[in-house]
C-alpha cells in the first residue's frame, strides 16, 4: 500500500506537476543538438512539433519551480522530418531545394563556425552519411536511429531520476505516517495468520490494479 501510495505521489508531483519526462526531452535534445539552445527552441517550434503539446511555447524546467512545458515524447521520424527543416536555409526539406543527402551536409559544414555546436553536428550527420549520400531515404533512417539510441540513454536518465525522487518521497511518507518499518517486519516474521491476510489484501489490490 506505501508502495502505491509513494508511486502515485511521485507521477503526479515528478511526472506531471514538475512536468519531469517534459524536462528530460528538453536535456536530451539539447544532447543530440550539441547544446546548441537555440536550435532545440526553433526545433520544438517547428510546425510538425507544434501539435505534440498544448503550451504556447516550449521551455525547459528550473530548479527554483518553473515547470517545463513541451512535449514529453518526439517520434524519430518527426524529429528528423523537423531538423533537416530547420537546418535548412530556406526552412524547407532540403531535398525540395535540389539537395543531395552529400551536398546537404556539405553546405551545412561550410556555413558553421569551426568548433561550434553547428560544426560538430554537422560532423555527426556526416558519420550517418557513409552509403547513403545520394538516399534520402536512407539517410532520414539513418538519423532516426541515431535519435532512437539517444532516446535509450535518455531513459535511462529518467530512470534514475525518478529512483531517487522516489526514494525521498517513501522518506517522507514513512516520516509522516511514523511507519515504523523493523516494527512491521517483525510482526510479519512472528505471526503467520497477519502474513496471510496481507497477502489475500496484496492479490486484493493487484485485482483493482489490472481492471
Amino acid at each position: 500500500l506505501l508502495s502505491l501510495l509513494v508511486m502515485r505521489v511521485q507521477e503526479s508531483w515528478h511526472g506531471n506537476l514538475r512536468a519531469g519526462r517534459v524536462h528530460n526531452l528538453h536535456r536530451m535534445l539539447e544532447e543530440a543538438l550539441m547544446g546548441d539552445r537555440g536550435l532545440v527552441e526553433q526545433l520544438l517550434d517547428n510546425p510538425l512539433l507544434g501539435a505534440l503539446y498544448t503550451a504556447k511555447a516550449a521551455r525547459p524546467g528550473h530548479w527554483w519551480g518553473l515547470s517545463a512545458e513541451g512535449p514529453s515524447e518526439i517520434p524519430p521520424e518527426l524529429f528528423t522530418r523537423a531538423l533537416l527543416m530547420e537546418l535548412s536555409a530556406t526552412g524547407r526539406p532540403p531535398r525540395e531545394d535540389g539537395f543531395t543527402p552529400a551536398s546537404f551536409v556539405d553546405e551545412l559544414e561550410k556555413a558553421a563556425p569551426a568548433q561550434s555546436s553547428r560544426s560538430r553536428l554537422a560532423r555527426a550527420l556526416r558519420g550517418l552519411l557513409q552509403g547513403h549520400e545520394g538516399d534520402w531515404s536512407g539517410f532520414e533512417t539513418a538519423i532516426c536511429g541515431w535519435y532512437s539510441a539517444i532516446g535509450e540513454r535518455a531513459r535511462g536518465w529518467w530512470k534514475r531520476r525518478s529512483s531517487m525522487v522516489g526514494f525521498w518521497i517513501a522518506v517522507l511518507v514513512c516520516a509522516l505516517l511514523n511507519v515504523d518499518a523493523g516494527r512491521i517486519a517483525s510482526a510479519f516474521g512472528e505471526d503467520a495468520d497477519l502474513r496471510r491476510s496481507f497477502v489475500r489484501l496484496a492479490e486484493g489490490v493487484q485485482d483493482v490494479r489490472e481492471q
